[in-house]
């Protein structure tokens, strides 16, 4: 699959019923930024607002939701905000405090959420 086909699929909002048909959403409220495959997977780097008032989005909210048969594959989840000007945000996997870390992501410190296997509310 190549990068023009990945902003095909998701390039747009779109919504699933539960036999998995894909619909358009007919509020787009989703703006997909980058879209990158790799070896190990699919990369997608997007803005939404949290709470959209769209009923078929869900509320981003600090509280997990990982499908089950998952929950020995998810240890930490983090969504950052970066700054309203950073369009390209370089791929990075690594200490925070790393010297090889990109200095572009000094623009994306700012913790929206944070949810942590074992944590409570």
């Amino acid at each position: 699959m190549k990068i023009r086909d990945l902003r095909c699929y998701f390039g747009q909002d779109a919504w699933s019923n539960s036999e998995g048909h894909v619909s358009l959403d007919s509020q787009q409220d989703y703006e997909l930024i980058e879209a990158k495959k790799k070896a190990d997977g699919f990369y997608l780097l997007f803005k939404r607002p949290f709470s959209t008032c769209d009923p078929r989005d869900y509320v981003i909210e600090y509280e997990s939701r990982i499908t089950p048969g998952n929950e020995a594959i998810v240890h930490h989840i983090e969504v950052f905000e970066c700054a309203t000007d950073l369009r390209d945000v370089p791929q990075y996997s690594g200490s925070c405090d790393d010297k090889m870390k990109p200095k572009k992501l000094n623009f994306c410190r700012h913790v929206l959420a944070a949810w942590a296997m074992g944590a409570e509310v």
